[in-house]
């Protein structure tokens, strides 16, 4: 029985864990057909995906869509946000992103509280160890970004 409490709190801690991670958001671009053309930066390729960490494209582009990502602050958390706001951008048919923005956001403290009702049964056990584990995933920071998607056009 408590094998089976055990195994159920970590399948339904595991399950959580990729939307926890990193969540990013497409928003399609209304407006005018306005080109734009930069005079270029500091730019890398993350999964097919220019990201330009800084400046502007030097080629003639179109603004198709805005990207918001967040991600659980830490090591390379700005790289990781960027490589998801990458496939997202792929996904909807950017050629590259600009980035806009970043922040890190304070999680909240992390204060561990024991019942002494948990210590006898299982599923108290189990209930515990899935509180704890959501509290000390709340205590970490996140790091929001917001990302242009471009495609690039034809100069004419």
């Amino acid at each position: 029985m408590k094998k089976i409490a055990i195994a159920l709190a970590c399948a339904t801690l595991l399950s959580g864990c990729a939307s926890v991670w990193t969540a990013t958001d497409y928003t399609p671009y209304v407006g005018d057909n306005t080109v734009y053309v930069g005079k270029g930066g500091a730019m890398e390729v993350m999964d097919g995906i220019e990201v330009w960490r800084q400046g502007l494209p030097h080629k003639p582009y179109k603004i198709v869509g805005m990207i918001t990502g967040e991600i659980l602050d830490g090591w390379s958390a700005e790289d990781w946000m960027m490589t998801a706001c990458a496939e997202e951008a792929k996904k909807n048919g950017a050629d590259a992103i600009i980035k806009q923005s970043t922040h890190r956001q304070a999680g909240t403290p992390y204060i561990q509280q024991n019942s002494p009702a948990s210590y006898n049964n299982p599923w108290a056990a189990a209930n515990a160890q899935m509180q704890q584990s959501a509290a000390i995933i709340r205590s970490a920071g996140t790091m929001h970004g917001t990302y242009l998607a471009i495609k690039y056009v034809s100069a004419k």
